[in-house]
């Protein structure tokens, strides 16, 4: 098999992955979590995947304002225990049956979707610098209507569960980072520390 054919192969099989996973995220959450858990075992991102230990969850649609608002929060709060990161209805209905506040974030739809196809762009055109234009690494360019479709899927499951959700807007999270927090602690009746001047 040629290098260009087994890199195709290897594509389709992650394909197949992340549909599976979003599949029994989906139906199973607990399983899925457990799932996550075993494969991160022993690795830096273990503690992104929510547990009994964990604080508070944030999670999202992909380029929905994850990283930035994630990294603001733990500036303010470094002791706390953050899972985030995971992209999967499952993690915060996980976290919800756990007892855990959560944090759901969302952005307009065409925005969110847009950015992913962008951001999956830029990181290709960094292993094609690197690798050349046949590697096994370059990651599937999904068209806007399958990311659009993953988008309604993952907040679609989450709509029974949205009374128990603390829902940011991107926009909220890009302008009023600070009242975000203050939004959470008023929805769960917790205390984060949601402001000091030496965090920007």
């Amino acid at each position: 098999m040629s290098l260009k054919l087994l890199s195709i192969s290897y594509k389709k099989f992650r394909f197949l992955i992340t549909e599976i996973g979003f599949f029994l995220g989906v139906r199973y959450p607990s399983f899925f979590i457990y799932i996550l858990h075993l494969k991160r075992l022993g690795s830096s991102s273990s503690d992104r995947v929510v547990s009994s230990a964990s604080d508070l969850t944030i999670d999202g649609f992909p380029r929905s304002g994850n990283s930035s608002f994630v990294r603001f929060f733990r500036q303010l709060n470094p002791s706390l225990n953050v899972a985030n990161h995971v992209h999967n209805p499952a993690h915060l209905i996980s976290s919800i049956t756990l007892g855990i506040p959560s944090v759901l974030l969302i952005r307009q739809p065409k925005d969110a979707c847009c950015s992913l196809i962008a951001l999956t762009l830029e990181i290709n055109q960094k292993v094609i610098d690197v690798y050349g234009p046949n590697s096994f690494l370059l990651n599937e360019v999904p068209s806007l209507k399958r990311i659009l479709t993953k988008y309604i899927q993952f907040y679609e499951a989450l709509l029974p569960y949205k009374s128990k959700l603390a829902v940011l807007p991107f926009h909220s999270l890009i302008n009023h980072r600070e009242n975000c927090i203050q939004f959470i602690n008023l929805t769960f009746d917790v205390s984060y520390v949601f402001f000091n001047d030496s965090v920007v």
